[in-house]
Formats: structure tokens, sequence, C-alpha cells
């Protein structure tokens, strides 16, 4: 008698007896392609999801950058504004050449514009 096991596999045994070896590897061969190409596309699928956070990092990076110079221009005014506030003519200057900075800082990039908001001054 025969087990179980070798009667389910035996049709197939009997086929793969039949068929030349060119179909067999040709057979094995697209059986492994598959899950090649799966994992394949998984890959791809993970490294452009890398590739679009470097590319989001840069961008925050050059964001960095340019709200660094906001930073410094911000510094400015507000020194300038405490020299304004003791009468100092040469502190009205220097806060009048802060607000210029600042507006054609807030008016060079749109992060810097939404980071002041409308009604910084």
């Amino acid at each position: 008698m025969s087990s179980p096991t070798q009667s389910l596999l035996r049709p197939a045994m009997r086929w793969m007896d039949r068929t030349r070896v060119p179909l067999k590897m040709l057979l094995m061969g697209g059986l492994l392609l598959l899950p090649m190409l799966w994992f394949g596309g998984l890959l791809l699928r993970q490294e452009m999801a890398a590739l679009q956070a470097t590319r989001l990092q840069a961008q925050g990076a050059r964001d960095a950058m340019q709200l660094q110079a906001l930073i410094a221009q911000v510094q400015l005014h507000r020194s300038a504004t405490q020299r304004a506030g003791v009468e100092d003519a040469a502190g009205h200057r220097a806060l009048a050449q802060a607000l210029a900075a600042l507006e054609q800082a807030r008016g060079a990039s749109p992060l810097l514009a939404q980071a002041l908001g409308s009604d910084w001054k």
C-alpha cells in the first residue's frame, strides 16, 4: 500500500517524469522569478520612501537656513527697538533698517512669511 502523501503526489511525479528537462528548468525559473519580482518591488518601494524622506530632509535644511537668517534679523530688530526706546537717533535709524531688512526677508520666502505672520511689527 502507498501512503497518503505518495498517492497525493503521484500525478505530479508522473507529470514530471514525462516532461523534458528544459521545460522543468523553465518552470523552476518561473517559480523562482515570481518571489524575486515581489521582493524586488518591495525593495523598490522602500527605497522610494527613503528617497522621499531624504528630499524632505534637504528641504527642511534649506528652510532651517532661511529661519536662521530670519532669527538674525529679528535679533537686530530687537536690539534696534531697545536702542530706539532710549530716544537714540541712531537707534531709530537702526530700527528702520531692521524693519526694512525683516520685510525684505519676509517677502523673499513664503516660509518666513508664514513664520512671522501678518502682524509681526
